[in-house]
């Protein structure tokens, strides 16, 4: 059940943000250079941590992805 609230949880934070960008105004505002620089950054920031975790747990991720992909023995 838990499970389940999560995940309708997590569909509407999606729909919710979506509806967010789709029903926006459009603005007459100034974006100062800075900006893409923050966004790179932020880019940067993303990959890097997603590396980090990705070596953190390779020893829990490696055997959900080996069971997958394993064939059953045949004798």
């Amino acid at each position: 059940m838990y499970r389940h609230t999560l995940r309708f949880a997590g569909h509407g934070a999606i729909l919710a943000a979506l509806y967010c960008v789709l029903a926006a105004a459009p603005a007459q505002a100034y974006v100062d250079p800075g900006s893409g620089s923050y966004l790179f950054q932020f880019m940067i920031a993303g990959i890097a941590g997603s590396v980090y975790a990705v070596k953190t747990f390779w020893g829990r991720i490696r055997p959900f992805f080996s069971q997958r992909t394993r064939k059953p023995d045949q004798h």
